[in-house]
């Protein structure tokens, strides 16, 4: 059986992704899923009238914490948060905004309606999602490496380190540094990273050393049994709390 993104998108993804909070002022939400028991011509309507709060589950956000949103769920985060998304490769997009979303012109009533519909087409009512401020996998005095979330598309980790770091991989990795400038030596060079900078580390590098202090997110497509689940049940978190991190287990649709 064709799954849902390829019947209806004609694409082999569908876009997860999830949210990293790297600021929020006090008392800032977002939402993120369907409230139990709305039936579809509710949400419908709902939606329809701009009424987002009266079906949508209001969820509390705060700097730290990671929400895992799959693909299929309604959500909109904001205002007053800045946030670090990392996503499944895709291009698809469904929204219920009535405006369009590259220029913020108003929508008529029957395109805002043609994108509600196809919304619904693709919704997972059923999907939930809580905030969770990551799993402790590394901490010494000099280091720390929390795991954000996890999941088949990606997984995201946060690192502090103190001082010189080495880090040995076999997969591409993205690196985003959220502190003060620092030093990369990739294969006999060094290269500076600023603070809010990113860059691709190819496979084929295999090793770096990053000078530091630093604070650093990286993002990369995990070995799910190997790079997050062995390891953090080695440091004795059980199975619910694992599970909170993503979809740890590979259910793709």
């Amino acid at each position: 059986m064709p799954t849902m993104k390829r019947r209806l998108e004609g694409q082999t993804n569908g876009k997860t992704e999830a949210w990293h909070i790297l600021w929020a002022a006090p008392g800032a939400t977002c939402l993120a899923g369907v409230k139990p028991g709305v039936s579809r011509e509710k949400l419908r309507a709902a939606l329809l009238a701009e009424e987002y709060d009266s079906v949508m589950c209001r969820k509390p956000v705060k700097a730290g914490d990671t929400f895992y949103i799959p693909g299929g769920m309604l959500h909109s985060f904001g205002p007053d948060t800045l946030i670090y998304e990392i996503e499944q490769t895709s291009n698809i997009q469904q929204h219920a905004m009535p405006w369009r979303m590259e220029d913020g012109s108003r929508l008529s009533r029957q395109q805002q309606e043609k994108n509600i519909d196809a919304l619904l087409e693709e919704l997972r009512p059923e999907l939930t999602t809580e905030p969770q401020p990551g799993l402790m996998l590394e901490e010494t005095p000099e280091s720390t490496c929390i795991v954000c979330c996890a999941g088949p598309y990606f997984a995201q980790e946060r690192w502090r380190f103190s001082a010189s770091y080495p880090y040995a991989f076999d997969s591409a990795r993205i690196i985003s540094n959220l502190g003060v400038p620092l030093e990369i030596d990739a294969a006999g060079e060094r290269w500076p990273l600023g603070r809010a900078e990113t860059l691709l580390l190819p496979a084929a590098l295999g090793h770096v050393t990053f000078h530091g202090p630093g604070e650093l997110l990286v993002g990369y497509v995990p070995d799910l049994p190997r790079d997050i689940l062995a390891p953090l049940r080695a440091r004795g978190y059980d199975e619910p709390t694992l599970a909170r991190l993503g979809d740890i287990h590979d259910r793709r649709r």
